[in-house]
């Protein structure tokens, strides 16, 4: 479809809470009184067009601005700010959606390159990483990321939480040792431990953290 058509297909990440909300996980077992089954607007789920200040509001932007106390005073930019006053600016804050970050990270660099001395901060929602994220790593010199459920970034944005390592768990573990007695002749070998691996590793995403280190750490 790509190669005939033009189409140009991107496959994005979406946090499970996010899919609770709009309802495909309901809708999957059968509940028609979520999300957009209710009347909402699919296109409220999907907020590639929005970014940061437009979601989380003047909390986060006061939170950035408390940072430059005692220097120059930030130019928040506008998005086509990026393309005039990014570049002259000595100190900036680029709030791109995510769906034009790749776009302002271009511009950003830019601007680095012509003024070494100048302070730039850029506030992306995770979202639609991979169009950026690398490129992000490469133009700024710190980069990090604010947790999700703190008061400048809360739990309505539903970003994808970090995915939990099973690795060196007794889970993990009992697994392999189960693998490792399966006698090779058994036509079934190994499916029944892996199917359930498979279905507990899934759950622990929309698990509650203190739950899910219990079940990876039982005492």
């Amino acid at each position: 479809m790509q190669m005939n058509d033009g189409l140009m297909l991107h496959v994005i990440l979406v946090a499970g809470r996010r899919m609770i909300a709009q309802g495909t996980d309901g809708l999957s077992r059968g509940s028609t009184y979520q999300g957009v089954m209710t009347g909402s607007s699919f296109l409220d789920y999907v907020t590639l067009h929005r970014n940061a200040l437009e979601r989380q509001g003047p909390a986060l932007l006061d939170w950035a601005l408390s940072w430059f106390s005692g220097s120059d005073t930030p130019m928040a930019l506008n998005p086509n700010d990026k393309f005039t006053k990014g570049h002259k600016y000595s100190t900036c804050i680029w709030t791109p959606p995510p769906a034009a970050a790749d776009v302002a990270l271009e511009q950003m660099a830019l601007s680095i390159h012509k003024r070494p001395k100048h302070t730039h901060l850029i506030l992306v929602p995770r979202l639609f990483t991979s169009q950026w994220r690398k490129y992000l790593g490469k133009v700024c010199t710190l980069t990090f990321t604010i947790p999700l459920g703190s008061d400048i970034w809360d739990l309505s944005n539903f970003e994808p939480n970090r995915p939990w390592n099973l690795r060196s768990t007794p889970m993990l573990e009992r697994v392999e040792r189960l693998l490792c007695e399966m006698p090779p002749s058994d036509p079934r070998w190994g499916r029944v431990a892996l199917r359930e691996l498979l279905f507990q590793a899934r759950s622990l995403e929309i698990m509650p953290a203190g739950l899910v280190r219990s079940m990876l750490y039982p005492n």
